[in-house]
């Protein structure tokens, strides 16, 4: 063989061999997800009244097979799987029927195999945990308020347009705190990050909104949201 055609084999022998591993990489990454199910949405508080749909990686992933999604309390809480043939993918649909705990468990298969998940979920009455929220000198809680706030499951989104450069400061109400720092949106003509620090002032013409990562006494976790804008758009 010539020394030509030997590294010409060499090479293709490696790029299968390349070519293989990224596929178990890529068959063990979907079987992660798959492993998830319903994981995601554990340790979720969410509100009495606000219904809303989960789309899950895990459901949404090939030959995924859903057998069932049972709630362990269905005073509390109620779930539906809805499979889309469309789409080829499974649906779960909550109902927050009145306070309480309720946990969910999901049964599916994948390439054969049966999975089993879990989540624990928390409702109660909607309620902001701002003690106060200003942008610059001015607080605007009150744009969490039920009757203005755009509120789904466990999450709630507030608007209010702003302009010019301020400062945006929150205070809790106790037995709650953020588990992680608040994530700054920018509109889609700026092209940097913003990282948002208290008493910071920023360039609001170029903020779409800030998202708040909350938590109560217990660990579960919801989520606040304020949009850069005079109402939701429909």
């Amino acid at each position: 063989m010539s020394k030509k055609l030997k590294i010409l084999v060499i090479a293709f022998v490696a790029a299968v061999l390349m070519l293989g591993h990224g596929t178990v990489e890529a068959a063990d990454q979907t079987e992660q997800i798959v492993k998830q199910g319903v994981s995601p949405s554990d340790k979720t508080l969410c509100y009495v009244g606000y219904d809303t749909s989960w789309y899950y990686a895990a459901f949404r992933t090939e030959g995924v097979s859903v057998l069932s999604i049972t709630s362990s309390d269905e005073s509390v809480c109620k779930v539906e799987a809805e499979y889309d043939e469309d789409y080829k993918e499974t649906t779960v649909h909550y109902k927050y029927l009145k306070a309480g705990k309720a946990t969910i468990t999901a049964v599916y298969t994948y390439n054969g195999k049966s999975y089993t998940s879990k989540a624990r979920i928390k409702i109660v009455p909607y309620t902001s945990p701002f003690k106060s929220l200003k942008i610059g000198s001015k607080n605007v809680n009150k744009i969490f308020d039920k009757s203005k706030a755009h509120i789904q499951g466990g999450y709630s989104t507030g608007y209010m347009k702003f302009s010019g450069k301020k400062a945006v400061n929150y205070k809790l109400k106790k037995g709650y705190k953020m588990y992680q720092d608040p994530t700054i949106y920018t509109v889609s003509s700026f092209k940097k990050n913003i990282k948002f620090k208290k008493n910071k002032k920023i360039d609001l013409s170029k903020v779409y909104g800030i998202h708040f990562f909350v938590k109560d006494k217990e660990g579960y976790k919801f989520d606040f949201s304020w949009e850069n804008k005079e109402k939701r758009e429909r």
